[in-house]
């Protein structure tokens, strides 16, 4: 019984790891665009926000994160590098 609520709270952790991630990349990408996620921008499209699935490893296990990027493929978020597999917090 401990066992499986060990297990439970680990998937836990490792949503909330997961959520965490996203919300620094997010916030990483407005400052990159100079605009937040809820706002307008009156410009092109070409600032529009994609995401691209990545899987990281923690302590916790493989997490799957999405990566927010631009159109024009100028943002690399510094919390999870492009190249980077491993997340150390």
């Amino acid at each position: 019984m401990i066992s499986k609520q060990l297990k439970t709270f680990r998937m836990h952790l490792k949503d909330l790891l997961g959520g965490t991630i996203k919300e620094m990349m997010e916030a990483e990408m407005d400052e990159h665009l100079g605009y937040g996620k809820s706002e307008r921008y009156e410009s092109d499209d070409s600032q529009k926000r994609l995401y691209k699935p990545k899987m990281v490893n923690s302590s916790y296990g493989q997490v799957g994160i999405k990566v927010p990027q631009d159109c024009k493929s100028t943002f690399e978020p510094q919390i999870v590098k492009n190249i980077k597999r491993h997340f150390r917090y």
